[in-house]
């Protein structure tokens, strides 16, 4: 571990590599479109997935450029058909990106358990697997309450027409939605 981190930091000021990791909030709120499926096709380049639920209203099915591993991130397994995913994506070039060269806008769901990782979080909160059903809910409640400003680094700023009982989802038992709630007003003091 100590020879990646000092092969990426060789990396990224040998070729000045711009990579910053994003978290989750930031991805929530700035991202194209957000959809929960199911890999059905893959080619070399790209996959077909099957949308299943989407904070973004999105439907049917969407074709996303695969995220390719480089020295300082790798996908967290290999692609397969089947596989169910949340994926995070940006419009580029007419085409959809997982969000972020270090693979963070794309999540693993298994047992519809959406499988939250740490390091999608500035701040370290414990949070544990949740339901997709409960993910997909805290997303779109986000996104109806905060936006972020693109041209200045994704600050985000409260809607004016959020109220403050519009982010409800089981705020009093579930650690992501709490996790989610400090992060956010903490970027909006920045």
């Amino acid at each position: 571990m100590k020879t990646l981190i000092i092969i990426c930091t060789i990396v990224t000021v040998s070729f000045k590599v711009d990579y910053e990791a994003i978290q989750l909030w930031e991805m929530a709120l700035s991202a194209d479109k957000i959809v929960y499926g199911e890999i059905t096709e893959l080619r070399e380049n790209d996959y077909t997935l099957k949308i299943i639920a989407s904070p973004t209203n999105d439907v049917g099915t969407i074709k996303i450029i695969r995220f390719k591993s480089w020295i300082c991130a790798t996908r967290w397994a290999k692609y397969e058909r089947g596989q169910r995913i949340i994926v995070f994506l940006e419009k580029r070039e007419n085409a959809y990106h997982i969000m972020n060269a270090g693979d963070e806008g794309e999540i693993e769901v298994k047992n519809n358990q959406v499988k939250i990782i740490a390091y999608n979080f500035q701040y370290k909160y414990a949070v544990s697997d949740l339901q997709i059903n409960t993910f997909i809910k805290i997303m779109k409640e986000l996104r109806m309450c905060y936006g972020v400003n693109k041209d200045v680094r994704n600050l985000p700023y409260k809607k004016p027409d959020c109220k403050d009982d519009t982010l409800n989802s089981d705020k009093n038992d579930n650690s992501l939605y709490n996790c989610l709630k400090k992060e956010i007003p903490q970027k909006l003091k920045e």
